[in-house]
């Protein structure tokens, strides 16, 4: 019975996974980052980072929550061209299902030789975590797993 009421609770998954598409938009002269992420993972992510509980994608969230999830995007996932870290700018997140969609961007104008990403998220809750990246850039699609004994990708286009 208390097993019955505990998933009741909270939906029980088995396997830890989110999901990146990251976009370069020329015309924007911009990277479009959508990022989809278990509701209960992410607050548990949170909670660990801001030591305090976190209602996100729940009707008790609180504007201290969102800009949590800001603040954890922004030291979590890193954003580099050229060798160079970029800024990460929060758009906006909604919820969709059992899933927080994240809206992210990076703006950078001049050429780009080389990509590298790193995306920790989660991995501190659960170490086997999987943050799946979906990188369009340069007329080439590429997906990678980063997990946490690898969280970093670097693609170049030489």
């Amino acid at each position: 019975m208390a097993t019955a009421m505990a998933s009741a609770e909270r939906p029980v998954h088995k396997f830890y996974v989110s999901l990146y598409k990251v976009i370069h938009n020329a015309k924007a002269a911009q990277f479009e980052i959508t990022g989809r992420i278990f509701i209960d993972d992410l607050n548990e992510a949170l909670t660990v980072f801001t030591k305090r509980k976190t209602y996100l994608g729940d009707n008790k969230h609180t504007p201290a929550d969102e800009l949590a999830l800001e603040s954890y995007l922004q030291k979590k996932f890193t954003f580099s061209i050229n060798g160079k870290q970029q800024s990460l700018e929060y758009l906006k997140f909604e919820r969709e299902d059992n899933t927080i969609i994240v809206y992210l961007r990076v703006k950078f104008k001049g050429k780009i030789n080389r990509i590298q990403l790193s995306n920790p998220c989660i991995t501190e809750v659960y170490d086997e975590q999987q943050n799946i990246i979906q990188l369009e850039w340069n007329g080439t699609k590429k997906s990678v797993i980063l997990t946490s004994s690898e969280p970093t990708f670097t693609y170049s286009s030489i």
